[in-house]
């Protein structure tokens, strides 16, 4: 490469990094309100397109989603293997961190600030179009132009408020049976039953279909370590009260989870 040449990147570089780039959106597509990509710049350090996301309404936002579609800086657009480098997606549910501000402030994209969204990307960029495609609101009201990437965010939720239930459920069933001298054993036992018969019979589920793999594995996970414990000699008493309390914090987080996990996509806009 050329001095020249060398200085030119370099400036492009610069410039980008110090003033970023306004980005671009089709206009011929209907536009989401409440949230907008503002500005994109291409971070050589990270080897990462970063975009600046304003919060343009007055609520706060649980979840988003931006469409973007890249052109690289040796004029190509597709990937360094040459796959086809079409319209990409990014997706964002914050509603755990919204539910728990204790741990994590507010937790939510709060109305009227900014955040960025680092993008990792094999090569320098060159442009970028990007737009917001779907906006949840912490009142359970939701904007959108792409309805399928907004019943996959509901399907999710979905799936996790099951989960908790479904997990409820078998602990309570385990420790009501009087013959069971290890309930945390057999609630680990019955959960790991529950999701081979999950997985067998939902092979073909749809993105946009609830599904309960994740949140029963998390909570198998959770009681596999709390069996460890038993070789402290937890006895069943202790067993008893831990699962207890287990129902008695999930049930909180159920109904804390239920509005927002019933919002369901209706044409162009969701209320």
């Amino acid at each position: 490469m050329s001095f020249l040449a060398f200085f030119r990147r370099l400036f492009c570089n610069f410039v980008c990094l110090a003033v970023p780039c306004i980005v671009s959106a089709p206009a011929a597509l209907p536009q989401v309100r409440g949230a907008v990509v503002q500005t994109w710049h291409y971070d050589p350090q990270q080897k990462a397109v970063v975009l600046r996301l304003v919060n343009a309404s007055n609520k706060d936002v649980t979840a988003y989603s931006i469409s973007i579609t890249v052109k690289y800086a040796d004029g190509s657009t597709d990937y360094t293997d040459g796959r086809p480098n079409s319209p990409g997606g990014y997706m964002e549910d914050l509603l755990g961190r919204f539910l728990h501000p204790q741990a994590n402030g507010n937790g939510a994209f709060a109305a009227g600030t900014s955040r960025d969204v680092v993008l990792p990307q094999a090569k320098e960029i060159a442009d970028v179009e990007a737009f917001v495609d779907m906006v949840v609101y912490a009142d359970c009201t939701a904007e959108s132009t792409n309805d399928l990437r907004l019943k996959e965010l509901f399907a999710v939720r979905t799936g996790s408020l099951l989960a908790m239930q479904h997990t409820n459920e078998i602990i309570k069933r385990v420790l009501a049976d009087p013959t069971v001298t290890s309930p945390i054993a057999e609630v680990v036992k019955e959960l790991s039953a529950e999701l081979a018969r999950f997985k067998e019979a939902n092979k073909h589920l749809r993105p946009d279909e609830p599904d309960e793999t994740v949140g029963l594995q998390s909570a198998r996970g959770i009681f596999e370590s709390t069996q460890r414990l038993q070789r402290q000699q937890m006895d069943l008493k202790k067993q008893t009260e831990r699962l207890t309390n287990y129902v008695s914090g999930t049930e909180g987080e159920i109904e804390a989870l239920k509005p927002h996990a019933q919002l369901r996509a209706a044409g162009g806009s969701a209320q």
